[in-house]
């Protein structure tokens, strides 16, 4: 199905772990200033949708659609009925594949975190909207960041959108002002040549290849240092790292657990692992929230709530021998 191409005269807008080891199946075919708001109306050929098992849908061509994570098979369902034919998710938790499958429906899984989406990562994903049979519904867990950060930088290198449609896209889907990483992936971001996309990745997996828990802990203990480090200045800039948020530190270091927690491998893990993810997700939350507040001493808080479990999960997990039976 070919794309079709906007007329620019007709269209006015105004001015991301990915957790842990999975099982590859592989399916061969032939990445400081809050973001500046698109205040503008939308784009006028996003659409929004209404599919069980989803929500914020949006249509944005004849072949793309994003959304959230379809839940139950009634989704799947739902988008056999409206034709489509391959699910891109850019989330990080094991998809549905059995499901999908039952449905006739074929599962990608091209993930990438909530600091940024690296170019490399968005060409190979665009590659993905063109080459895969469609119509392709892409997705992260709600449909909000990730998907339409995603999904912009395709229909850029697709379709010819503008940074303005762009923009005005993430701002109806609801992403958050807070991932600036992501919205600047957007913002930034330029159509790839014609050999660019010809020289990006077109393996595609059911079950994406996944970096390992060893690296996605070693990220967590970066963000611990590095709040660790903000605290110690008091909550201010520092003077060796000026550009450094601890807010937005925290929010990643929220996301980075949340996606753990949501991983199918992590249900296969002990239970006091489980326990002390859920309790540095929840101390994350209250330390980004005390952060945005301005309350120092709430921060102080949440901070060594979130090195204490960081701690007691190392004591177990990180700081015994590799062969322990508790990994």
């Amino acid at each position: 199905m070919q794309f079709i191409r906007w007329n620019p005269a007709v269209i006015h807008v105004g001015a991301a772990l990915c957790g842990l080891t999975m099982i590859s199946v592989s399916d061969t075919t032939p990445s400081v200033l809050p973001p500046t708001i698109v205040k503008s109306q939308p784009p006028p050929r996003v659409t929004p949708l209404k599919i069980p098992g989803t929500h914020n849908v949006f249509r944005l061509s004849a072949k793309l659609i994003s959304g959230s994570q379809p839940e139950g098979e009634a989704a799947f369902k739902a988008l056999k009925a409206l034709g489509v034919k391959t699910i891109i998710t850019v989330d990080g938790a094991r998809p549905d594949v059995k499901t999908a499958r039952k449905y006739g429906l074929r599962y990608v899984q091209i993930p990438f975190g909530y600091s940024n989406l690296p170019r490399e990562q968005a060409v190979f994903i665009a590659r993905a909207v063109r080459d895969l049979p469609g119509p392709i519904y892409l997705h992260c867990h709600h449909g909000q960041h990730r998907g339409p950060v995603a999904a912009a930088c395709a229909m850029i290198a697709l379709e010819g959108w503008n940074r303005a449609e762009s923009l005005a896209f993430l701002k109806r889907a609801g992403t958050g002002t807070n991932y600036r990483g992501l919205w600047d992936s957007v913002r930034q971001f330029r159509a790839p040549s014609a050999e660019e996309l010809k020289k990006a990745p077109h393996q595609y997996h059911s079950i994406a290849p996944t970096a390992p828990l060893m690296q996605t802990m070693v990220k967590l203990d970066e963000l611990h240092d590095s709040l660790k480090a903000a605290q110690n200045a008091k909550w201010r800039a520092r003077a060796d790292h000026p550009d450094s948020d601890a807010p937005h530190e925290a929010l990643m270091l929220r996301e980075i657990y949340s996606e753990l927690l949501r991983d199918n491998n992590t249900a296969k893990r002990p239970a006091d692992f489980r326990a002390w993810l859920s309790q540095g997700e929840t101390a994350a939350v209250e330390l980004e929230a005390a952060l945005r507040a301005g309350d120092n001493r709430k921060a102080d808080v949440a901070q060594k709530k979130v090195t204490a479990t960081c701690n007691s999960c190392h004591v177990v997990y990180r700081n015994v021998p590799q062969n322990s039976t508790r990994r």
